[in-house]
């Protein structure tokens, strides 16, 4: 059995979500602690529907 380094699985799924187009919520809360202290991070679920907003046009209407 071939043992897999630390951390293999996370990167993975940060790899697919990045090729999927969803930024990794962990990586904000990093950057909000590094760089904005003073202010309250998004909760998960606000942080991914704004990205998805940005994403597909910001809740204008589109067909497809």
């Amino acid at each position: 059995m071939r043992i897999l380094p630390k951390g293999f699985w996370t990167g993975m799924r940060e790899a697919i979500g990045l090729i999927a187009g969803m930024p990794s919520y962990e990586r904000y809360l990093a950057h909000m602690a590094a760089h904005h202290p003073d202010r309250q991070p998004e909760t998960r679920a606000a942080f991914f529907a704004a990205r998805q907003r940005e994403r597909y046009g910001r809740g204008k209407g589109r067909c497809c």
